[in-house]
């Protein structure tokens, strides 16, 4: 969960997405 979160977090695309995974 966290690596997802960093790789998301490393794309602007998948911005919002890694917000939301950080949230849940």
């Amino acid at each position: 969960m966290k690596a997802c979160g960093v790789i998301a977090e490393y794309n602007p695309f998948h911005n919002g997405h890694a917000y939301q995974l950080a949230q849940a």
